[in-house]
Order: C-alpha cells, then structure tokens, then sequence
C-alpha cells in the first residue's frame, strides 16, 4: 500500500521566512535600543568624571590658596597698623614663600583641559605679580587706601577659586563642596571687620588719652554692621553645609556659637557689641582684640584647608566611581550588542536559506 508524503501547507511555508524577518527586525530594533541606552549612560558617566576632575584639581590648590590669601591678608593688617620693617620682614617673607608654594601647585595640577580654570589661576597669577609694587603704596597715606584695595582683590582672587568647585554627585560630598563657596564670602568679611575694628579700636585708645572724640565713628560702626552680617550669614551657610567633622572643630573653635556670627570668641563678642552700641561700647585693647583675632584666623584656616582636603579626597573618589561605570556600562554594551548581532546574523542566513528553499 503505497502512503502519500504529507507537504507543507503554502501558508506554513510562507509563515516561515516571515516570520524570522519579523524577528530579525525586533533584533535589530532591540540592539539599536540598547546601543543608544548605552550611549547615554556612558555619556552621563564620563561628564560626572569631569566634573569630578575639575572639583579634584581645585580643591588641591585650596590649602595653598587658603594659605597665601591669610598670609595677604595678616600682611596688610600688619602695613596699615604701622608696624616697623623689623617686624614686617619676617611677615612679607612668610607671605612670599606662601604664594611660591600656591604657584607651584598650581602649576602641578591637571585642569583637564578646563580653559575657564586655567584663565582664572593665570589671572591671579598675574595679580600676584604686583604684590611688590603695593607694599611700598601701603607706606604712604596717600596711595594706603588704593593699596588696601589691591590687597583685598589679591585675596578675593585666591578665595574665590572655591566658587571653581563644581557639584558632585553623592548627595553629602556635593553639600561639602557647596561649602567651600561660603569661605570667600567668609573671608572677606572677617578681613573687614578686622580693618574697621582695629581702626575703631586705635582711635578710641587715643581719644580717650587725649580726652577727645574719636574721629571715626557711625560711618565706621554702619560698614561694620554691614561686614558683621555678611560673616554671620556665610559663616552659618558654610556650618549648616560642611561635614560633621567641620562642625565639631567650628564648635571648639567659636565655643558652639558658629550660627550666631561666633561670638564666642571674645573678638566677635566685641565686634558685636560694638555694632549694637557704638564705639562706646569697646572695652577690648588692639592687642587683645589682634590676639582674640588671629586664634580665630588660625582655627578658620586649619578647618578650610581641612574642608578642601574633605572635598578632594570626595571628588577622587566620585572621579574614580564615575570612570568604573562607565567601563561597566561600555563592556555591558559591547557584550550585549555583539550577541544581539551574533543573533541577527544567524536569522538573516536562516531567512536567506529558507527564502531560497520555498523558491
């Protein structure tokens, strides 16, 4: 008995081929797919890394940024009072070596190509050329006041590379960067209390020898008020911003009163009074006040070489993080695209062949 071979019914035989086009296509479709999620996370990946670098290289330079810009700043403290070459030299020296060490850091550093970071550390660069022609102008009253300016502008120049640090992307190294940008404001307005103070303070003590009024006066305590509120403000932001660790050595260092402008610190103390009241309410010499003064600068400085420090050790880290995604993100896409491809070549020749056949 003969049997008859059973053939494929034509609409089989067509469904075939279709359907590992159809295949094929949500092959291709699904390679191109994770090609461009691929891309987008490496990308993603690589601009926190560059961010990260750019925070890294800036807050290296901090310490000695921090350094020379108080240096500067006792330096011009120390002109305007008058003191003797004798005195002076060792200070100006300090201040020299300082800034010798900030350029070779600066020189030191990887930018990254970052062409706005580079024009910034030129530019202080520059100003700092002209520290030997303010000196002498300090000399003179007449030319004092310009110097003064020249002076604040050096620092404000150094201070202000903090606002170079970008934000990071863990959420607590990100608020410790975002600290470093209440230093400058910082900074400057504990210079210019100390200016004022030691002013208000020096004519009080003659005046009252002399029994007269002193010359400066409300237009003095007014700016000072001004200087006193911009201290109180920054360093309250930097405080509420910084690390625990920051937190606790502000808190020795102001006796726990760094979110009410430090006045726990006898020259704050006094600073405050003196807006409240007047120049009627000093009771503190220069040289206590100096003294009270300079503890505050010294313990300010460790704590924001500390803080940069903080931020530079995140910013490696985060740097670090960012490179090893990426490299997971690339290698995962690599993998999964050249099996996807593996895939859609054996679909394309297992189409081919059963186009052929079914013709």
């Amino acid at each position: 008995m003969t049997q008859t071979a059973v053939q494929p019914s034509p609409s089989r035989a067509r469904k075939r081929p279709s359907g590992i086009w159809l295949a094929l296509a949500l092959v291709v479709l699904v390679t191109v797919a994770v090609a461009i999620f691929g891309a987008n996370g490496i990308s993603r990946a690589l601009a926190a890394e560059r961010d990260a670098r750019q925070a890294e290289a800036v807050a290296e330079m901090l310490p000695e940024a921090y350094d020379a810009a108080v240096c500067l700043a006792s330096e011009r403290d120390a002109l305007a009072a008058g003191v003797p070459d004798v005195v002076m030299r060792p200070l100006a020296a300090r201040t020299d070596l300082a800034i010798k060490e900030w350029d070779a850091k600066a020189a030191s550093i990887d930018t990254g190509g970052d062409q706005e970071l580079e024009a910034q550390v030129a530019e202080v660069q520059r100003s700092l050329d002209g520290l030997a022609d303010l000196r002498p102008q300090m000399r003179e009253p007449d030319t004092r006041a310009e110097a003064m300016l020249g002076y604040a502008d050096l620092t404000s120049g150094l201070f202000g590379l903090t606002a170079r640090v970008p934000s990071l992307s863990d959420e607590a190294a990100a608020a410790k960067a975002e600290a470093l940008g209440s230093l400058q404001p910082t900074w400057e307005a504990l210079g210019q209390e100390r200016g004022l103070m030691l002013t208000l303070l020096t004519e009080k003590i003659s005046a009252d020898a002399m029994g007269t009024t002193p010359r400066s006066g409300a237009k003095e305590v007014a700016a000072l008020a001004e200087a006193e509120a911009s201290w109180r403000e920054s360093i309250g932001d930097f405080y509420a911003k910084t690390s625990d660790r920051q937190r606790l050595a502000l808190d020795e260092l102001t006796d726990e009163t760094a979110e009410d402008g430090a006045v726990g610190v006898l020259a704050q103390h006094e600073v405050r009074e003196v807006v409240r009241g007047g120049v009627d309410k000093i009771t503190m010499t220069p040289e206590a006040y100096v003294s009270s003064s300079g503890q505050l600068i010294e313990g300010l400085q460790r704590i924001s070489v500390d803080a940069a420090e903080e931020v530079s050790d995140d910013a490696t880290q985060d740097r670090q993080d960012a490179s090893s995604v990426a490299l997971l993100i690339t290698v995962g896409v690599v993998c999964v695209v050249g099996l996807l491809l593996v895939i859609a070549l054996v679909l394309l020749v297992l189409g081919v062949v059963l186009s052929r056949r079914r013709a």
